[in-house]
């Protein structure tokens, strides 16, 4: 019996033993599959994460950005050089392994180029890696860029990145304000103390001299960890560059749209060189009237304002120096012009180009540098009687104006005319006195006025438009016997003369004996206008009157 029982007691006891350890046991597989799924939950949300901040870089992450070395130009547009601005800091990214490199533009200052051109050699004998952005062209100068750098530190780069002033302005309002050393930077002044911190150097000292413009490598590294370390800003931030890419201030070659002179533009282009930080202050305007004084003919005036609205108040603003290159469409078969100037806060400089040109003209554009503010002031007047029938500017009749600044790269304006189908027609006609004549037409007419058996007298025909007279011009005055009628006598055109304003006619009537208040009927022929409608017909009353 006693046996029996401890049998019974033995196997309950083994059984609670086994159920406890299945119990214990199946948690404990239960408890990692429950952190298998947290970790897929995590790395899923992680993985949803960096694809969706990643998404608006797409064509970025996809051109190589991941498996190369991209190197990246920050370009300082408050000190204008064709390609967008001085060229001021230099980094390298690498991806796989992880790696950025910030450097300040003078880290490369053992090499140099070449020989400068002008107009660089204005302020450097070589060209050095910082002086390279002269094109506005953006693809050759990203080029330029790429290759001196793989000259220099002797390692392939994998695609190039011209990084603006703006966008980074733009990323840093999103975690503004930002400290380096005792200075805070802030939204409203980021711009202007992070010059003046580049600024306060000891200019004699040679290695404070060389690393005067480290402070911009530690924004710039500041800036970059406090992006990728922030969930919440990282999209912000990929937003903005991504929208800037599209536009092309933030330029990669095979992404951003081509981005060069055309052959239809007007450019104003500015080379800061040693103007400081005075581009910031300048205020360009580009002044275009394009007239059509004949059908085809054109009469194309183009004025250059550029105002300095700053004030002393270095390094920000003081004399700008420097020059500015004038570039016009192809048709007009100009070369480029150079410009030198230096102005002075609250000064403006302005020149004045006139250029003629026959043809066919119904578009051209205004190219905007990146980085540069340029605005924009254009006039189209088509030749009389023709009209606007569309146009991506504002018109009116035959005159159209866009007045505003160029926000694109490039701003076309296109238009189609209307043809004029109008018949010219006599606004004036009288008889005038021989003092009113232009003093040309008394000289040759004055002889008639001085016989005695035949009276002459002149006659005025005004007409709305321009015309010309065709080979079959002719002039009839006949006596229509309204008050003499006794008298009877045509009047004969001894000679006409048309005015340079080509809407004046002047004839010289002949008749033997004045006829005080009389009527006569006057039809002209052989009229018609610029584009080859016919004079209005009908007849016209002539009165005589002294």
């Amino acid at each position: 019996m006693k046996k029996w029982w401890r049998d019974v007691r033995s196997f309950f006891s083994f059984t609670r033993a086994q159920t406890s350890l299945d119990f214990w046991g199946n948690k404990e597989k239960r408890a990692r599959e429950r952190r298998k799924k947290i970790i897929w939950i995590l790395g899923g949300i992680l993985f949803l994460y960096v694809f969706l901040v990643l998404w608006p870089l797409r064509s970025l992450v996809w051109n190589g950005f991941l498996s190369g070395k991209t190197l990246i130009l920050f370009t300082n547009e408050a000190e204008a050089r064709p390609c967008g601005g001085f060229m001021t800091a230099f980094g390298v990214v690498q991806v796989f392994p992880p790696k950025i490199e910030l450097k300040n533009a003078y880290a490369l200052s053992d090499y140099t180029f070449g020989k400068a051109e002008a107009p660089l050699s204005q302020v450097s004998e070589t060209k050095n890696f910082w002086d390279l952005g002269t094109s506005v062209n953006l693809e050759e100068c990203a080029s330029a860029f790429e290759q001196a750098y793989e000259e220099a530190r002797k390692e392939s780069i994998s695609q190039v990145i011209l990084f603006d002033l703006q966008t980074a302005e733009e990323i840093f309002h999103l975690f503004a304000p930002l400290k380096i050393g005792d200075r805070w930077l802030h939204e409203r002044n980021f711009f202007a103390e992070l010059s003046r911190i580049v600024s306060d150097v000891d200019r004699h000292d040679e290695t404070a001299l060389q690393n005067r413009k480290t402070p911009l490598s530690h924004v710039g590294k500041k800036i970059l960890w406090r992006t990728f370390l922030n969930p919440l800003l990282l999209p912000k931030a990929t937003n903005i560059i991504a929208e800037n890419i599209a536009s092309g201030d933030v330029f990669i070659p095979d992404i951003s749209p081509r981005i060069q002179i055309e052959r239809t533009d007007f450019s104003l282009i500015e080379w800061n060189l040693g103007g400081a930080k005075s581009s910031r202050f300048l205020e360009k305007l580009l002044q275009i009237f394009v007239r059509e004084i004949a059908p085809g003919e054109w009469d194309i005036q183009l004025q250059v304002n550029i105002t300095h609205t700053g004030g002393i108040d270095e390094p920000l603003s003081q004399n700008w120096k420097g020059g500015f290159e004038v570039v016009t469409p192809k048709f007009l078969g100009i070369e480029p012009v150079f410009l030198e100037a230096e102005i002075s806060p609250g000064e403006t400089f302005s020149k004045t180009f006139s250029f003629q040109y026959k043809g066919t003209l119904n578009e051209f554009s205004v190219f905007r540098p990146r980085g540069q503010r340029v605005a924009a002031s254009v006039l189209i007047s088509l030749f009389p009687q023709q009209t606007f029938l569309r146009a991506n500017f504002d018109t009116h009749e035959n005159s159209g104006q866009f007045i505003g600044n160029i926000e694109d790269f490039r701003r076309m304006f296109r238009w189609e005319t209307a043809p004029d189908k109008s018949n010219p027609f006599i606004t004036l006609h009288e008889v005038i006195s021989f003092e009113s004549l232009p003093s040309e037409i008394r000289w040759d007419w004055g002889e008639y006025f001085l016989r005695s058996d035949t009276l002459f007298f002149p006659i005025e025909i005004h007409l709305n438009e321009k015309i010309r007279l065709k080979e079959n011009f002719s002039v009839q005055i006949r006596d229509r016997d309204f008050e003499n009628t006794e008298i009877t006598e045509d009047i004969l055109i001894q000679d006409s003369k048309m005015l340079k304003d080509q809407r004046t006619l002047l004839l010289l009537g002949k008749i033997s004996q004045w006829q005080n208040e009389e009527r006569f009927s006057i039809e002209i022929e052989g009229m018609e206008d610029f584009f080859g409608n016919p004079l209005s017909s009908g007849r016209r009353t002539l009165m005589l009157r002294r």
